[in-house]
């Protein structure tokens, strides 16, 4: 689901930048090798390269926000019943049929402008 965050974003200041490598900055690396290696095919042979790769795929709705943050990024209030929510606690209360709820985000909205931040800064 994807939530409009626009207002949301309006009650919070910008955050710091992320630098995420492009495509680019990946074809920029190089292996250097010590003087030596080159010529002699026994070391060469023995040489094992590792390379990771990482995605960001699915980042956002891996992690879990807090409720306090979960507030900001509420939907239309619905009837508890709707939801089957009648007769469970909530912040408190027990919840009546008739009693309207905002249900909210779980995990980061792809919109909101600190997600990508949350995600690189690793919580």
């Amino acid at each position: 689901m994807i939530t409009d965050a626009r207002q949301s974003n309006s009650c919070f200041y910008d955050p710091p930048g992320v630098n995420l490598m492009t495509g680019e900055g990946l074809g920029k690396i190089e292996v250097v090798f010590d003087e030596g290696v080159m010529p002699n095919h026994e070391m060469l042979d023995a040489l094992t390269v590792f390379i990771g790769l990482s995605d960001v795929r699915d980042c956002f709705h891996r992690m879990r926000v807090p409720s306090w943050l979960a507030r900001y990024f509420a939907w239309e209030p619905i009837a508890a019943h709707v939801v089957g929510l009648t007769g469970l606690e909530l912040e408190g209360k027990v919840l009546a049929h008739d009693d309207v709820i905002w249900p909210r985000a779980g995990s980061l909205c792809q919109g909101f402008s600190w997600s990508l931040f949350f995600c690189t800064a690793g919580e």
